[in-house]
């Protein structure tokens, strides 16, 4: 699975994206558990961050595949 970062989540983790290792379809808790064992400390955007699957965003309870290219993101500010 590939996560994609963008805004500030970008700065935090220091990178574009990240392969995560999964082999089943899993819940979006399961995702930021995930996301915060690689990098500790990202559960703090949670409950600002939309998530995409695919380019489109995804509902609070849809489940990802392996395969999914998942996207994070943050309210972004901007002029």
């Amino acid at each position: 699975m590939r996560v994609l970062f963008f805004a500030q989540i970008r700065d935090f983790t220091g990178r574009a994206d990240s392969e995560l290792p999964i082999d089943r379809a899993i819940r979006p808790d399961e995702l930021w558990h995930a996301l915060n064992e690689r990098f500790p400390g990202i559960e703090k955007f949670r409950s600002s961050t939309r998530l995409a699957r695919n380019a489109a965003f995804s509902a609070p309870d849809e489940q990802f595949e392996p395969g999914d290219e998942i996207a994070l993101l943050p309210p972004v500010s901007g002029g």
